[in-house]
């Protein structure tokens, strides 16, 4: 809700009365009645400036460049205007002492240093510097080119070198200032979405997985405590979110707080997830093979690839009558018949040539006693799997051969079974952690059902707590469409005793059954023989029940049942994962619109207060949208320029209404608390993190182009593209607009002061859009 009195170009005087005292005319209404010697000594500045031998730079708050001298340009051999806007940090290397200044912004008096410019188009030159700030926030450095020294080449050389192996690392590096900001971010460090002087230390917790941010934060304690030793190498490993997914790295921090190049936190971050990830696996696997390998009634041993004994199945337990100890070590043939030597060394032989190839075996074996043992059993090439690296010999007395053939058999299959298993949850796991739609995991969980448990077909049905009723939602190795639209109430048929009960129901003659399946239609059952329906329960609520098909009987197993009872609990999970996303998908879209809301309620009760200007911030707001997506702006960023739109007069709130209602012209002094309702605005939105990125508007649309509005005089791009934007639409809004002490303007002769406005009041690219809106809607009119 802009008018006159808030800092609008004030129109002609005759329009509406006498012309009040603005920005640009002097406290007692004479206007510029020091312009021509402040022009004279602005010209003198420039003069000096352009003429002066040592190179200047100025920095604006946020240490881009915002003015350069000749020298400068001739010292960086760039062309003239080229620094103009360029990132302190693209001229200096990243260890640079200069980042002192920034570091410290608060330093009395200038700093004196040297430092290697880095020239935009390749090349160093050392140049001394003398940098301070002054009033307004900027900082000025006063450089001047030194000599070329003769400087030991191999360390320039070395110096680059450390960059170039920083920069194309792997490895993720970043500094935290003393202030708590990412002061550099490697390259690498773009995975995690870091970038320099734009994230905070409060960024990086956000990134680490809440089960680890304790162990990691403990570990950092001395960081955050003044009174301990600084950190040395402390080295943590951490789960971060990276692309929506969790990964594995190894945390190695350093404190280099004292060392003025750095005046830092020093992280470096390598990706350990396929390491985490491998090593569990093998955890895993060998938690399994050691249960087989030490519980084993059989003799079972293992030869490395010189055939020397290694580990035995039970080293409590002589062999032979032999204590293992001694045994150790030793090669096979030693204790072997010299009359079997021969044959046993051939079987060795034959199994080393193909990896995972078996030989059986018959030998005798000298006793402690000295006496030799019939053994037969078999030599199995395990050299290639990086868990075992070595020949399993698995032997028994001989009479028991059938025996522990097939129990070795038994073993080896069971082994197999459950590391499938065991890979096919983890990669079902890694689905449900990577993703929430339920229909993506779900066919990665099918698919490792159907194969691990030797199944034809499978249907989910997703339970409704609403309707109490399972509905088909998915199947797999049908030949036959879904009941897509089937209901299948609690109790009905098998699958819904099954959901009722929460327990399995097994069909072994489907066809001699009395209920049918609810996945397909029951003329289409007749290829399947079994039939078993398992809930998905998840913390005691039903989440679905698995159908399960099978052309052959199933003969379910203990081992069998354990398998689908534990897909069962990740086919759960999977499903109150995704309910759960859904859930606060919709809580989060509705605390949206009482957001929403609640800022429109303001901008309406802001609009009652002021009847002269009602409905002004719907109009505004509905113009500056349109004009915006005009330019180009993101769907997402247009979100909070309408938010700042609704609010854009919400520091008027704060002032009398002795001033903010009257009739006649405003004082000066009046006029002086009218100019403050932006950062009051900014002093009541800044507090709530929601709004804080629609304040562009309420603190920066009276703000000009030239630099000559208020209430920071920020000029050109430095005023936010949303205040830029919105300071067209809601100038216009109010020369239109009737008011008390003046008729609104038409609509010609507002965007002739638009047109003249540009490039002193208005961002020229702005104003040619709204020109551009403005003509294309006067051809095609927007629907009503």
């Amino acid at each position: 809700m802009c008018s006159d009195r808030s800092g609008m170009p004030r129109p002609p005087t005759e329009v509406g009365g006498p012309a009040r005292t603005g920005p640009r005319h002097g406290g007692d209404g004479s206007a510029g009645v020091g312009e021509p010697h402040a022009a004279l000594g602005a010209l003198l500045l420039a003069e000096v400036f352009s003429r002066v031998q040592d190179a200047i730079l100025v920095l604006d708050a946020s240490d881009h460049v915002a003015a350069a001298n000749p020298a400068a340009e001739e010292m960086l051999q760039v062309r003239p205007g080229a620094l103009l806007g360029m990132a302190l940090v693209r001229l200096l290397p990243v260890s640079a002492p200069l980042f002192a200044l920034i570091v410290a912004p608060d330093r009395n008096g200038p700093l004196e240093l040297e430092v290697e410019f880095v020239r935009p188009q390749g090349g160093l030159v050392p140049a001394a510097v003398k940098a301070f700030r002054v009033e307004d926030g900027r900082t000025v450095l006063m450089c001047r080119a030194l000599p070329t020294r003769p400087l030991d080449p191999r360390g320039h050389r070395g110096e680059r070198r450390f960059k170039a192996l920083i920069e194309r690392s792997s490895d993720l590096f970043f500094v935290v200032d003393a202030h708590g900001r990412v002061d550099y971010a490697s390259p690498s460090a773009a995975l995690l979405g870091l970038v320099a002087g734009e994230h905070r230390e409060l960024d990086l917790w956000r990134l680490v997985h809440p089960r680890d941010r304790e162990a990691a934060q403990t570990a950092l304690a001395p960081r955050y405590d003044a009174t301990k030793h600084p950190l040395t190498n402390v080295k943590v490993t951490l789960r971060a979110r990276v692309d929506g997914a969790w990964r594995w790295f190894e945390v190695l921090a350093t404190d280099l707080s004292s060392e003025p190049d750095v005046r830092g936190l020093l992280v470096q971050a390598r990706d350990r997830t396929e390491q985490v990830v491998e090593e569990r696996r093998l955890r895993s696997s060998e938690a399994y093979f050691r249960a087989i390998f030490e519980r084993g009634n059989d003799g079972l041993v293992l030869l490395d690839r010189g055939r020397r004994l290694v580990r035995v199945n039970d080293e409590e337990r002589p062999l032979l009558g032999h204590q293992i100890g001694d045994l150790l070590g030793a090669r096979q043939l030693e204790l072997i018949h010299p009359d079997d030597a021969a044959a046993l060394s051939d079987a060795f032989d034959l199994v080393e040539a193909r990896l995972g190839a078996s030989e059986q075996v018959r030998f005798r074996v000298r006793g402690a006693t000295g006496e030799y043992h019939w053994l037969e059993g078999s030599v199995i090439n395990m050299l290639h799997d990086p868990n075992i690296a070595a020949f399993v010999l698995t032997y028994r007395r001989v009479g028991d051969k059938q025996a522990t053939v097939d129990k070795v058999r038994s073993l080896n299959d069971e082994l197999k079974r459950r590391l499938t298993h065991l890979q096919s949850l983890r990669r079902i796991d890694m689905a449900i952690t990577n993703s929430v739609d339920v229909k993506v995991v779900f066919d990665i969980f099918m698919g490792h059902l159907v194969q691990d448990l030797a199944i034809d077909a499978i249907a989910i049905l997703l339970y409704d707590s609403q309707l109490r009723a399972l509905a088909p939602a998915m199947g797999f190795g049908f030949t036959t469409e879904l009941r897509l639209r089937a209901r299948v109430d609690l109790g009905e048929g098998p699958a819904g005793e099954a959901g009722l009960d929460q327990r399995a129901v097994f069909l072994p003659d489907l066809r001699a059954a009395d209920g049918w399946g609810a996945g397909i239609e029951p003329a289409h059952q007749a290829d399947y023989t079994s039939y078993m329906a398992v809930p998905m329960v998840a913390k005691g609520q039903l989440q679905g029940v698995i159908e399960l098909y099978a052309k052959r009987p199933m003969e379910p197993t203990p081992e069998w049942l354990e398998f689908l009872e534990t897909y069962a609990d990740q086919g759960a999970i999977a499903v109150e994962n995704s309910q759960l996303f859904r859930s606060l998908e919709r809580s989060n879209l509705e605390l949206q619109r009482a957001y929403d809301r609640t800022i429109e309620g303001w901008a309406s009760a802001l609009d009652l207060k002021d009847e002269e200007t009602a409905g002004h911030s719907k109009r505004v707001t509905d113009m500056t949208v349109r004009l915006a997506r005009r330019l180009g702006v993101a769907p997402d960023e247009v979100v909070h320029l309408q938010r700042g739109a609704l609010l854009h007069d919400i520091g008027k709130m704060g002032i009398p209404d002795s001033i903010l209602l009257k009739r006649g012209p405003l004082t000066d002094e009046e006029f002086a608390v009218m100019r403050t309702h932006p950062e009051l605005a900014y002093q009541l939105l800044s507090p709530i993190e929601f709004l804080r990125p629609a304040l562009d508007i309420p603190y920066c649309h009276h703000e000009w182009w030239d630099g000559g509005g208020y209430p920071r005089g920020l000029r050109g791009e430095q005023i936010p593209l949303a205040a830029r934007i919105f300071a067209v639409v809601d100038v216009y809004d109010a020369l239109t607009s009737e008011r008390p002490y003046r008729d609104a303007w038409p609509s010609d002769r507002a965007l002739q002061f638009i047109r003249e406005g540009s490039g002193t009041h208005f961002d020229p690219d702005v104003v040619a859009a709204f020109f551009e809106m403005w003509e294309y809607e006067a051809r095609v009119p927007r629907p009503v």
